[in-house]
């Protein structure tokens, strides 16, 4: 009889799946269906409990039963990143293109702890709950709960902010914000507002190499002296003062700092020392976090793409799931936003229309 029911269970999801039965209409009778299934009537309406159970199917009082959503296509761990911001970012863009693409999602907080990691890998390993694929945001490392989720699924979708040329990818497929495009729509709007001297945070130390932040400023640099101007490379080891030289010393007149969170330090370190953004110094941030929205002026900023994120997190996750195990990294490319915090050089402002 459990056979029964399973097998009437499968045909009614896969008309719903291929939209014979669309969300939101009612199911034909029940004696049709099982007629449909070569099945009891009694089976059938086994069949369809089990669905309402799932939250597919609905009973509908003198009406019937109603289609509420499509059968999940598979089941996601989503390990969320250790950095609060960076989920801030991107976690309800994706969970709402996985929804709509029809995924179960799991949400998994990032842990270091192995028993607490133990205690989710034995939680997802129980009926039902085991993952088709393993999606992280932002991987450091192999963490004791990324460990424990490959051990249960091998496929793994990454989203990394931070992945350059240095980095690896671990066999996943990976999806990258694209820095080099960044860098690309920094200098166009920059260039368009008549800035030719700017800097770019570049690293916190000189000696570091292989970062996301040092090959977008040496785009940027590369891309500023093609169209005639420069780009300084900024320090964090320099400090404020280090800024400041740059400004006063030679002529900086924009600057795009490491992130969001950095560029609202800036911002108030500059107005302390008697500087305005953006009538001194036009200012850009990066990430599209609440900080460059919130803050006065409201801080022009590179931006991840969520949803364009999202969609190719999407994409991928189906080509895990069709059996594409190949190992690449995929690009997505960014938005500039501009906001209050850039304004047009003073060299522009000074020439006679």
């Amino acid at each position: 009889m459990a056979s029964r029911i399973e097998s009437a269970r499968i045909l009614l999801q896969r008309d719903i799946t291929e939209n014979r039965y669309p969300i939101d209409s009612i199911l034909p009778p029940i004696p049709k269906l099982a007629s449909k299934a070569s099945c009891s009537q009694a089976t059938m309406r086994r069949a369809i409990r089990s669905l309402a159970q799932a939250g597919i199917l609905k009973p509908v009082k003198k009406l019937g039963t109603m289609v509420l959503r499509r059968p999940p296509l598979g089941r996601i761990a989503l390990l969320l990143s250790a950095e609060p911001h960076t989920n801030l970012i991107l976690q309800d863009a994706l969970c709402r293109q996985l929804a709509a693409d029809g995924f179960d999602c799991d949400l998994i907080p990032h842990l270091e702890d192995p028993q607490l990691a133990e205690v989710w890998r034995q939680r997802l390993a129980s009926p039902g709950m085991r993952p088709d694929c393993v999606v992280v945001i932002r991987p450091v490392g192999v963490s004791p709960i990324r460990a424990a989720l490959s051990s249960l699924c091998p496929a793994q979708v990454c989203f990394d902010s931070e992945w350059c040329s240095a980095s690896v990818t671990g066999g996943a497929h990976v999806v990258a914000v694209d820095h080099r495009q960044a860098a690309r729509l920094v200098a166009e709007h920059l260039l368009g507002l008549g800035h030719r001297r700017v800097a770019a945070f570049a690293e916190h130390v000189r000696e570091a190499e292989g970062s996301l932040a040092l090959e977008a400023s040496r785009q940027l640099r590369d891309l500023m002296e093609v169209a005639g101007g420069s780009c300084h490379l900024h320090y964090g080891v320099d400090g404020f003062d280090g800024l400041l030289r740059l400004i006063r010393d030679q002529g900086v007149t924009a600057f795009w700092d490491l992130n969001d969170a950095t560029a609202v330090t800036t911002l108030t370190a500059l107005s302390r020392a008697g500087l305005e953004v953006p009538g001194d110094l036009s200012l850009i941030g990066r990430n599209d976090t609440p900080w460059s929205r919130q803050s006065v002026p409201a801080i022009t900023t590179v931006s991840w793409n969520p949803e364009a994120v999202a969609r190719t997190i999407a994409a991928a996750i189906r080509g895990r799931l069709a059996g594409d195990l190949r190992e690449r990294v995929e690009f997505v490319p960014p938005l500039l936003l501009a906001r209050e915090s850039c304004s047009q050089s003073l060299q522009m402002q000074k020439v006679p229309v």
